[in-house]
């Protein structure tokens, strides 16, 4: 039967940015690119994934390259640049030129290297163009802290959807989206595709509102600490573990404001959640936590026999991890150039370490088709050493500027003290687990370039066609 929901889902998310675009109005614009960031429902998916803040990034793709010349005037802005092209280039080497074979894969069409790199070369265009757009409004407001507060308060409604599937017993995602239920009985996704993409969004969302209740001890900021506390324990996601640590460690190295307030929150979150643990009826969550993170990090997977350390070291890894460290550890020429933008799966299937648990791989017959889910293995099989290089380059830059701003004189300071700790955190969160579908980290790139233009005094220039696209 056929199913008009994708197709409802694809007008919105076309015809709502277009229409904010054609009225100038930036302030929902960028609402709305926070809420697409933190919800999947706005994700149809009519042969490839649509992300919803992916398509406002192409549709200001010619008013964002049209600032070309402001983004290259700064070292961070052009270490962006250099990456988009490099980018480019090993998806033409390696989805072109050397193509990684689907020979003996039942694969669809979608799922080749010509294709892969295509897409993937896009979906980093609208991240940068997300990115180049969201650092010309900060140019405008100098409130980097509003932005990542409206990022929290979607990313809270990313909290509410798991919170309500708890409650209700109904899979929203699947019923707004048309998408198969899930039938996980102790593991809640809300309005996000999986428990994995929730635990990931609610995660980060968690750490950054511990950032803005230590700058502002309120109730309702507790409150948002606490509703993403629950929905993370609800997601049951070993991920979203791996983003609240590294979050947190960031938090430790580089905020002082969050160290001195995040015992008592912490105890709070602790004793909330024990208590849903203890009064819980319907669910099994203490067997689904200890289910999923021994699979997450014991190496030792039924039918597994490794041979090295490296191996032995993979087999702790999620598949598509595991697969690329052994790829690496078979070919490290590769680790260079990286093996182009999204072909991370494609290259890696045959380095799949044997277990059972990666039986299905095999049996479905299409090998990964899938990134890495480590942000610092995605990059190394992006774009190798060479990208990751330019990648520092942009992270150095953006939190040498960040750091000025933020202890500079006047108002303005505090805003920015709140961007230097977000952004620091994102850059971790990053590095640790990367969402295969959300664009959150255009937000966090933006306030590093936003920051690099403010302190070499480099306005953002446009043209006069370009800015009357936005």
């Amino acid at each position: 039967m056929f199913d008009i929901r994708p197709i409802i889902l694809t007008g919105i998310v076309l015809v709502v940015p277009m229409w904010l675009i054609a009225k100038k109005n930036e302030d929902l614009l960028v609402k709305w690119i926070c809420l697409t960031v933190a919800v999947d429902i706005f994700d149809p998916h009519l042969v490839v994934n649509l992300a919803g803040a992916r398509v406002a990034g192409l549709l200001l793709l010619p008013s964002s390259l049209a600032a070309l010349s402001a983004v290259r005037s700064s070292k961070a802005g052009n270490a962006l640049w250099r990456y988009l092209i490099y980018l480019g280039c090993m998806g033409v080497v390696f989805g072109f030129i050397f193509p990684w074979s689907s020979e003996g894969f039942d694969r669809l069409p979608t799922q080749l290297s010509q294709v892969r790199a295509v897409v993937y070369f896009f979906r980093k265009a609208a991240d940068f163009s997300l990115a180049v757009f969201l650092a010309r409004y900060l140019w405008k407001t100098r409130r980097p802290d509003q932005l990542i507060e409206w990022f929290v308060c979607c990313t809270g409604i990313a909290a509410a959807g798991g919170i309500l599937q708890s409650l209700t017993d109904l899979d929203f995602y699947a019923l707004l989206t048309g998408a198969k239920e899930l039938h996980l009985e102790d593991r809640m996704r809300g309005f996000n595709y999986e428990p994995r993409g929730l635990g990931l969004i609610v995660g980060e969302g968690l750490i950054l509102a511990f950032i803005l209740y230590a700058r502002d001890k309120s109730w309702r900021r507790l409150f948002l600490v606490l509703l993403h506390a629950v929905a993370m324990f609800l997601a049951v996601s070993t991920s979203g573990l791996f983003v609240v640590g590294a979050g947190i460690l960031a938090l430790f190295v580089v905020d002082a404001k969050t160290r001195k307030v995040l015992f008592a929150p912490a105890v709070l979150v602790l004793f909330l959640c024990t208590a849903i643990l203890v009064t819980s009826v319907a669910g099994n969550f203490v067997q689904s936590w200890l289910y999923n993170v021994s699979l997450r990090l014991s190496g030792d997977k039924e039918g597994s026999a490794p041979e090295s350390e490296v191996e032995d070291f993979a087999l702790k890894q999620d598949v598509f991890d595991a697969s690329a460290i052994m790829l690496f550890a078979s070919r490290p020429e590769l680790l260079l150039t990286g093996v182009g933008p999204g072909l991370g799966g494609l290259a890696s299937t045959d380095y799949l370490p044997i277990a059972a648990l990666f039986d299905w791989v095999n049996e479905e017959g299409a090998g990964l088709n899938s990134v890495p889910q480590v942000g610092l293995l995605r990059e190394a099989c992006d774009v190798g050493i060479v990208g990751l290089l330019l990648g520092w380059v942009f992270v150095s830059a953006s939190g040498a500027a960040l750091r000025r701003l933020s202890h500079g004189i006047g108002s303005d300071a505090a805003n920015w003290d709140v961007a230097r700790a977000a952004f620091w955190v994102a850059v971790s969160i990053y590095l640790v687990q990367a969402s295969p579908l959300s664009a959150s980290f255009s937000l966090f790139l933006a306030m590093g370039l936003t920051a690099t233009w403010i302190s070499s005094r480099s306005l953002p220039v446009v043209s006069a066609a370009a800015t009357a696209t936005v």
